[in-house]
């Protein structure tokens, strides 16, 4: 009975010694650092990036970017979870030319193309503009 007690107790200890131990370790990982001027050090960044997303004819329907630097762009089929494919000289002639026009400064969408071809599809981008406008976003 007194070994089993014994074995118990270690089993115990041992257990809140690792877990004090684990506890401090992360205190510390999460504690301010000394070369940092506020205490806390980014452990992450968000890169530069650009989104071509072309239907199926290569023709460009959205740019989404996160930058005004000037990046090679990711080229993606139809949406922009697609498929990428190669940014094309086609693709490529085409941003060379809306690019003017376009602003970088916010990140986000910087061109969506107007895909309205029929009167139902202007019906719906005008109630579309109208919502946003009463409503907003």
């Amino acid at each position: 009975m007194t070994a089993r007690r014994i074995l118990l107790l270690v089993r115990t200890f041992v257990i809140v010694a690792a877990s004090v131990l684990v506890s401090s370790i992360t205190i510390n990982a999460l504690s301010p650092t000394p070369h940092s001027p506020q205490g806390y050090v980014v452990l992450a960044s968000v890169q530069p990036a650009r989104y071509i997303v072309v239907d199926s004819n290569l023709q460009i329907k959205q740019i989404v970017s996160n930058t005004n630097q000037d990046v090679i762009p990711y080229v993606v089929l139809n949406s922009l979870d697609g498929n990428q494919i190669p940014y094309t000289t086609t693709i490529q002639n085409q941003f060379t030319h809306l690019k003017p026009s376009l602003s970088f400064a916010k990140a986000g969408t910087v061109y969506q193309r107007n895909t309205s071809n029929s009167l139902n599809g202007a019906l719906k981008n005008a109630l579309g503009s109208l919502r946003k406008f009463i409503f907003g976003s």
